[in-house]
């Protein structure tokens, strides 16, 4: 047998580059149409949370107050769903990929589905922010519903106990939610 034919065999080819999959292509593809970026996670975001805040206040301080009513529905919609201990963390000072968090957790799958659902719906209703990027499955125990400039983090319990991401942030401010047609304060 050649060693050519035994490289084919160990899906290697003689000298030559392997052709990269269709998969592999297209992500090449999308990672050239975002301007090169390296990963996805490099590449999500289409003005980093810095020009986002310049252009909020070159445009006066509507698009930010556009931002904090859309993480305030999402409030109110997982207060609706019974969520349980809703915290909002203003993480602008802390994070250069998004101004906001939004953290709770639910007491079944179930109902951490229908909490996710709750918010994906009442902030698709109110316009302004559109979903980026969703993570989690009906399993999970921590779904992640990103709108670039507020994140929301559903956990199971368990799963908040253990990644206690109030810790991990725990010097952003938190937000108290407003009373409808009010301003949310910051705690700290």
């Amino acid at each position: 047998m050649s060693k050519a034919t035994a490289a084919k065999r160990r899906g290697k080819t003689a000298g030559k580059k392997k052709a990269a999959t269709p998969p592999a292509r297209a992500a090449a593809r999308k990672a050239a149409a975002r301007g090169g970026a390296k990963s996805a996670a490099a590449g999500r975001a289409k003005r980093p949370a810095a020009a986002r805040r310049r252009a909020a206040t070159a445009g006066g301080a509507a698009a930010a107050r556009q931002v904090r009513e859309a993480l305030f529905r999402a409030w109110r919609a997982a207060e609706s769903k019974k969520a349980e201990d809703i915290v909002a963390l203003d993480v602008r000072g802390l994070a250069g990929f998004t101004d906001y968090f939004l953290i709770a957790h639910g007491g079944s799958a179930r109902q951490v589905e229908a909490i996710t659902d709750a918010i994906e719906e009442a902030v698709k209703r109110g316009g302004g922010a559109r979903l980026a990027h969703r993570e989690g499955g009906a399993e999970a125990e921590w779904r992640v519903l990103d709108y670039l400039d507020f994140v929301v983090h559903i956990f199971s319990a368990g799963g908040r106990r253990f990644y206690d991401l109030e810790r991990l942030w725990q010097k952003a401010p938190r937000l108290k939610p407003p009373a409808v047609g009010g301003r949310a304060k910051a705690d700290a």
